[in-house]
């Protein structure tokens, strides 16, 4: 399964600790975006091409970070009938939250996993000591 995980600029070293995590789980992400370091015409692209391109996609929002990019990739995620998992109370006071395809529920992206070793699969990983399940 391949995941794009949408998050804030300034909190990529999570996002980036996020899809090791995802990886070791045996899921591919479909485009790393922590990886650019300038705001361009290309790096636009291929971030929206990373979303057009995945299975699902996982919100990380800890915080109300004032999120602008990962809101349009939750969008994008959204018009094309795909999975979001959100992890975190951050996105608490976006309308699309309560879309249908938006869960705080891990449990089928990790059932999608070809692998789970009992080390990642603690919910202990979720979220730096979030659980998998914000209800």
């Amino acid at each position: 399964m391949k995941v794009f995980v949408a998050a804030k600029w300034e909190d990529r070293t999570a996002a980036q600790d996020l899809m090791s995590h995802m990886k070791i789980l045996g899921l591919t992400i479909s485009y790393d975006w922590t990886q650019n370091d300038q705001v361009s015409r290309e790096t636009a692209l291929a971030d929206f091409d990373g979303v057009m391109n995945a299975d699902a996609l996982v919100f990380w929002a800890p915080l109300d970070l004032g999120f602008r990019g990962a809101y349009v990739e939750m969008g994008i995620a959204l018009a094309l009938d795909l999975p979001v998992y959100l992890m975190g109370p951050g996105a608490d006071e976006c309308i699309y939250i309560h879309h249908p395809n938006v869960t705080r529920d891990l449990t089928p992206l990790l059932d999608a996993a070809s692998s789970t070793p009992s080390d990642v699969a603690d919910p202990a990983w979720y979220g730096h000591g979030l659980s998998n399940q914000f209800d």
